[in-house]
């Protein structure tokens, strides 16, 4: 007014408490998270879980003077993660975000229990593949070296026994045995006229 008039009347404007809610409700990152406004008194103006600000007393101090952060707390034994910002337009108020943890560490603890799974599968898997392969290649080489042994003690009789496989080289070492038992047979019936 000017100087020296008096007042006549008063004009404000109220808003109601729900438009403040209603922007504190949109804000969730998480199914069970909540957010809420705070002055720079620290004084809750808006909230959508009351219980959840429970233990946020240090973050708030950091909120209430207009910095932007994060912090950790517990509340009822949960971990909790908040975030928080200044509000800018205002006279110190801050928007606190608060979820829990494992929301956002959920998914991470389902897929690692998956990898795991899949290791533990592919492992075992794995050892008896190799084993199978292993006994595969084991056997036809022990036939082998059976007969090698038969060989040492003096037995050129006896054949060497027919492998079971699908590699080139077990065959061809099994008719390199049987060749060098023919050959040596041979040699020791002419020795023997």
């Amino acid at each position: 007014g000017l100087n020296g008039s008096s007042v006549r009347g008063v004009l404000t404007i109220s808003t109601p408490q729900s438009i403040l809610t209603n922007i504190v409700e949109q804000v969730n990152v998480s199914k069970s998270g909540s957010a809420y406004i705070i002055d720079k008194a620290g004084t809750i103006i808006a909230q959508i879980n009351s219980q959840s600000a429970i233990g946020l007393e240090n973050i708030e101090e950091h909120a209430k003077t207009g910095e932007t952060g994060f912090g950790r707390y517990t509340y009822q034994g949960e971990k909790m993660l908040t975030a928080y910002a200044p509000i800018t337009g205002t006279d110190g108020w801050s928007m606190l975000v608060t979820e829990p943890e494992s929301d956002f560490t959920a998914d991470s603890k389902k897929v690692t229990k998956l990898y795991i799974g899949l290791a533990i599968f592919f492992s075992l898997y794995g050892a008896w593949g190799t084993s199978l392969l292993s006994k595969r290649i084991a056997d036809p080489v022990t036939a082998c070296v059976g007969r090698l042994e038969r060989m040492s003690d003096g037995d050129f009789i006896s054949p060497v026994p027919e492998i079971v496989s699908s590699t080139i080289e077990l065959h061809r070492l099994r008719d390199c045995l049987e060749n060098m038992r023919l050959s040596t047979s041979d040699v020791i019936q002419d020795m023997s006229y």
